[in-house]
């Protein structure tokens, strides 16, 4: 009875509900999930705007050894670093390559996932044609490299395993590190 009495305001509630007080088993924190929130927002705008102190990957895995893995600082200016050089490689003919605000905001959460405990094994969810196997994962993959020598991807899609494996390849090789990169299977 009380429910019932309530559910109608509950239901005009729902859209100012932040999806970061949400319990992940709510159905509403998947349908806020696609939502950018304000202070991801902002995150964005660092790190569209951040100029990462080093040129090379390799550079930037020792800054990772010397800080123990541990700075929100160097996750940024990771980050920062491989999606700059993402777009550099993906500019072509003078038309400049821009990851879009969705993918950025994959990567930001996917890195939230890994380091908070609270949320280890929550699924990063994206539509379609999004970017997930372009864009989202080898930036992701090459994140995780910086922190973990052994990354492995899985799918199930022999197509995809050839086209995002030598899609990856090119990416390792903006970034010097083709000769870490490898295929098993298929």
């Amino acid at each position: 009875m009380v429910q019932e009495r309530f559910a109608p305001v509950m239901q005009m509630l729902r859209k100012y509900i932040p999806v970061e007080v949400l319990p992940a088993s709510s159905s509403l924190y998947f349908e806020k999930k696609g939502v950018i929130t304000a202070k991801e927002k902002k995150e964005i705008e660092v790190i569209r705007t951040l100029k990462p102190k080093t040129s090379s990957y390799v550079d930037m895995e020792k800054q990772w050894v010397e800080n123990n893995g541990k700075s929100p600082e160097l996750s940024r200016e990771s980050l920062a670093f491989l999606i700059s050089e993402f777009e550099k490689m993906n500019s072509i003919g003078g038309k400049e390559f821009k990851l879009y605000d969705e993918q950025i905001v994959a990567l930001l959460r996917n890195i939230k996932a890994y380091e908070d405990l609270r949320q280890k094994g929550l699924i990063e969810e994206m539509k379609m044609n999004e970017g997930k196997s372009a864009v989202v994962i080898p930036i992701w993959t090459a994140y995780l490299a910086l922190r973990s020598p052994y990354i492995q991807v899985q799918t199930v899609n022999p197509y995809l395993v050839e086209r995002d494996f030598e899609a990856f390849k090119k990416y390792a090789e903006v970034l010097g590190i083709e000769d870490r990169v490898g295929k098993i299977g298929y």
